[in-house]
């Protein structure tokens, strides 16, 4: 059986299913898993006559073969094992808490992750750090727009278990940030160290993410746990346009931090 699901020969595969005696449940989940990993959706569909098939079972890393296909961007297994109506679409990994949603938005993937909701997936499931699908993405590199938009829909404010929201992470990317203020992103929440996403702007010196969340009317004069303004870490970094911008939308040059310290003072 292993060997017909590598060389993809659908009637070699056949031939062992009808003889139900020569293989194993443990060889028939393997083949499962190769099958939903690698793509071969013939295969795969032919595993799926067997009436003891779990497709539920997970591998050693907690992974279902719906995660699997999930994870390596195979949209039309996903399509075969979800029309089964025995796979459970929102089935956790057993490790890391993560529903097969999870693993396609980690993969950047659009198409898959587009199937999985039109079946209900659960966009607002939390894996075991508190992630949602779209935390996870926000925090990619490059995030698929088009998948950020369609996972605005819901709990598009959540938070981790560091406090972050999806603004938090994003604001590393100027037009993903800008998606998602304007999809309604509270861009005054904080994270466990009390920092705002202005903030997070200003602490990595970009001044592009700290324009934007002024211009959607983000509260300026929000302290962290460090008794810390937005305007202190711009100072320090001696970003005067920013700070001008954000002086003119009422920011308090003159609050100090915890080190008895005002904006001004960092700036000298």
């Amino acid at each position: 059986m292993i060997q017909a699901i590598k060389d993809c020969d659908v009637i070699k595969l056949n031939s062992v299913l009808n003889n139900r005696g020569s293989y194993s449940r443990k060889e028939l989940n393997f083949c499962f898993f190769s099958a939903a990993q690698s793509g071969g959706v013939e295969c795969l569909k032919c595993l799926l006559t067997c009436n003891n098939l779990d497709l539920n079972v997970s591998n050693s890393s907690g992974k279902t073969a719906l995660m699997l296909s999930a994870e390596n961007g195979h949209a039309d297994i996903i399509s075969a094992l979800l029309s089964d109506g025995r796979c459970k679409v929102d089935k956790r990994n057993e490790n890391s808490g993560q529903i097969a949603l999870h693993f396609a938005v980690k993969s950047n993937n659009f198409e898959c992750s587009k199937r999985l909701l039109e079946a209900g997936a659960n966009m607002s499931v939390k894996d075991f750090e508190g992630n949602t699908p779209l935390l996870l993405l926000s925090h990619q590199r490059m995030p698929n727009l088009a998948l950020m938009k369609l996972l605005t829909g819901c709990c598009i404010n959540a938070q981790n278990n560091q406090g972050q929201t999806a603004l938090h992470l994003t604001s590393f990317r100027a037009i993903g940030a800008e998606l998602l203020l304007a999809s309604g992103a509270d861009a005054n929440l904080q994270d466990s160290s009390g920092n705002t996403p202005l903030h997070i702007a200003s602490i990595e010196g970009l001044d592009a993410i700290v324009i934007c969340l002024i211009t959607y009317n983000c509260n300026v004069n929000i302290s962290n746990i460090y008794g810390k303004l937005a305007l202190h870490y711009l100072a320090m970094k001696g970003h005067d346009a920013c700070i001008e911008a954000i002086s003119k939308v009422g920011g308090d040059l003159n609050l100090t931090d915890k080190d008895n310290k005002s904006p001004l003072v960092y700036s000298i």
